[in-house]
């Protein structure tokens, strides 16, 4: 096979993970609303590329899923219809459009082999063990930074943020915007301490940090949150069937 590298190394994923009888369906991102602008030459040689990846996977017998505004949060939709049992994705942004399960395979040798170990990321475990649900994840994403708010809050670290959640979280269900909301309360001062605040807490009221104005009822973070929380995905009830498979032709989409 000698077409476009990109294919070629697309091909072979694609075959080592239909080789164990995984049943697949391939999520088709639309534009992602985030991040940064593309030009006109970069956008068309991008649509190319999405076109003859699809083209690809028709011709290898793969259904493809068209998303909405990212690919990730499609396939969260389609595990919560009880569709598919999760998604094969190095995004981790999967669990914050509330997806379950998570399965990270890692690649060599151009894509024609699967490292011995896929890893398995389940929601359950990070639930049961790390007490984070959605929308403290969610949270901790709006804290550090993610692909809708660039960098996040000035000096919140990974640490600092883990105990942010842990202090102002109250309820399993608390929207992520009121956990923010409660610590921005707490650290101006709105909120009064108390003697029973843990020491934990007394420490992040007088942390060197610098919260963004209006944190964290900014449209900057309400939009971001509402980007994750309800995500723009289309509700399928039922996957396509898939094509049949024309290997012939995939040669002739690689060139």
């Amino acid at each position: 096979m000698s077409g476009a590298s990109y294919l070629v190394t697309f091909f072979n994923r694609i075959q080592r993970l239909i080789e164990p009888s995984v049943a697949n369906s391939h999520v088709k991102k639309s534009k992602r609303s985030g991040g940064h602008g593309w030009n006109l030459d970069a956008h068309n040689e991008l649509k190319k590329r999405v076109y003859n990846a699809e083209q690809l996977l028709n011709n290898m017998g793969v259904a493809v899923v068209m998303g909405g505004s990212d690919g990730e949060a499609q396939c969260a939709q389609l595990e919560q219809a009880g569709l598919v049992d999760g998604c094969i994705t190095s995004d981790f942004d999967y669990f914050l459009y509330g997806g379950r399960n998570l399965y990270k395979v890692d690649f060599k040798n151009g894509g024609r082999e699967v490292e011995s170990m896929v890893n398995l990321f389940s929601m359950d475990k990070f639930e049961a063990t790390q007490c984070l649900t959605r929308n403290r994840l969610v949270a901790l994403a709006l804290l550090l930074g993610c692909d809708y708010l660039q960098g996040g809050v000035n000096r919140v670290g990974i640490v600092t943020a883990r105990e942010i959640i842990s202090e102002f979280s109250i309820n399993d269900d608390d929207h992520a915007l009121t956990i923010l909301d409660r610590f921005g309360s707490y650290f101006r001062g709105e909120i009064p301490s108390r003697p029973s605040d843990s020491n934990t807490k007394k420490k992040l009221r007088r942390a060197k940090i610098t919260l963004p104005d209006g944190f964290p009822n900014s449209d900057l973070f309400i939009e971001a949150a509402s980007v994750y929380l309800c995500p723009e995905v289309k509700e399928k009830k039922e996957l396509p069937t898939p094509p049949p498979r024309n290997m012939a032709k995939v040669e002739f989409v690689t060139d």
